[in-house]
This record gives C-alpha cells, structure tokens and sequence, in this order.
C-alpha cells in the first residue's frame, strides 16, 4: 500500500439511516444506545471498499494523519459507514473491527448531531464504536470492550466527504426525570401497593407496623427488577423536513 491512490473508492449517494435504540428496560451495560434516531446524509462521499490495518497504512504508505486531514479523508462516521454498508459499496475480507470517527458519551447519543458528519463530544467518559461484520451479519461494539489482541488487529476505511458545517440537527440532550417518575410509578404500581395490600390482607395488623419497611424495600426490589425483563419503548426521533431540527417520534 503506497498511499490514497492506490485505495479503490465506491461512491455512496445520499439516504438516511437509524442509529440507536428504543429500548425502554433498564440495562447494566456501561455503554447505552439511546434514543434511536434518524440520520439523513444530504451529501455523496466516496469510501474506500477494502478495510485495512490501522498501524499498516500509515507505515507502509508513508501518509500521516496531517495530510490526510489536509486531503479531506477521514475515517467514516457510524452514519456514513452504515449507509454504506446499505448500498453494498464495501468489501469484508479482513474481519477485524473496524474503528470509525465518532466519538460520543457512554450515556448514548443524546446531544449528537444528525447529518451523517462525525459527532465530537467533550465529555469525560466517551466511546470511540466500532463495526465488524459477522456470521450473522454486522456486529457493533465499542473500543473499551476489546481484548489486547482485537485492537491490535483493528482495521479502518477511510471516507472523502465534504467539511462539516457548524450548524446541524442534533438530538436534545438527555432528561432524566420522565425515566425517574416512571420508576417511581411501576415501583409502587407492581411493588409497594400489591406487598402492602397481601399484608393487608394475610398477615397481621402488627405486621404492617412493624415490618412496614420490609414491604417498601421488597416492593422497591420487586420494581426494579422488573425494569430488566419489560418497560415500554422510548421515543424515537427524526430528522425534520427542512433538515434543520429533530423531531419526537
């Protein structure tokens, strides 16, 4: 590999692709993928159809990070990766993960912007996602989750893409408290009301007096455990008609 010349490059037309999820239970993973959103690419950029090793390209082709920036090739956003994936204008031979230009919060992707642009963010705990493709099709990952062996065998593709502009759709940013009083309703919808009513109604008076913390902590618990099996979805959001704001779904 001697350099951007010698990449085969496959054009990607503009189109529009849904990142995250809507998934409303309650999750441990330090990584979360809220909201599912819409990202609508208006532009065409070119990508490069074969995967490569990160620490190859730049030893062998002798290109620096530098010049790439001042070439205007970068590696793919998720967006743009994924639309190109939707269009077919990639190869797979070397099936490592591939690493791609994003970086956003583990808190999910509220706050990013939706233009297909990479989204760049300040904040302390951030996740650089990653893509691979599997025998069950694409695989998504993040690149804390690797082993020592995996990010030494990442690859990356690289994009020719126009600047990107200051002004975008962007997703607002995260509120809590809609996710606080549902907690608090299913809590004691599921948990404390139906304890204390059971107590009520095959234990004793005493019972309900003395062991009245029992029954808030047992409800508590029953609450949230239940948040892991089934909660209901969360709103999706999407790319409004003059591309200009996100719009709930």
């Amino acid at each position: 590999m001697s350099g951007l010349d010698d990449l085969e490059w496959s054009k990607v037309k503009p189109g529009s692709v849904w990142l995250g999820s809507d998934d409303g239970r309650l999750s441990f993973h330090p990584v979360k993928e809220s909201p599912r959103h819409e990202v609508r690419i208006d532009y065409e950029f070119e990508i490069s159809r074969d995967a490569f090793h990160i620490r190859d390209f730049y030893s062998e082709s002798g290109t620096t990070k530098e010049e790439l920036d001042e070439a205007g090739v970068r590696m793919p956003s998720e967006a743009e990766w994924e639309l190109a994936n939707d269009q077919g204008s990639m190869h797979d031979e070397r099936g490592g993960w591939e690493e791609l230009a994003d970086s956003r919060p583990r808190a999910g992707h509220w706050g990013g912007r939706c233009d297909g642009h990479p989204r760049e963010t300040s904040h302390l705990t951030q996740v650089t996602p990653l893509r691979r493709w599997g025998g069950e099709g694409v695989e998504r990952s993040h690149d804390h989750s690797l082993s020592d062996a995996e990010s030494r065998d990442k690859v990356m593709r690289l994009v020719r893409a126009p600047n990107s502009p200051e002004e975008a759709p962007r997703l607002p940013e995260e509120n809590k408290t809609p996710i606080l009083l549902r907690e608090a309703v299913f809590a004691l919808g599921i948990g404390i009301i139906p304890s204390f009513l059971w107590a009520w109604q095959f234990a004793s008076t005493r019972y309900l007096t003395d062991g009245w913390f029992n029954l808030v902590f047992g409800g508590l618990f029953i609450g949230i455990v239940s948040g892991f099996v089934w909660r209901p979805k969360r709103p999706s959001y999407r790319v409004s008609e003059d591309g200009s704001t996100m719009e709930r779904v």
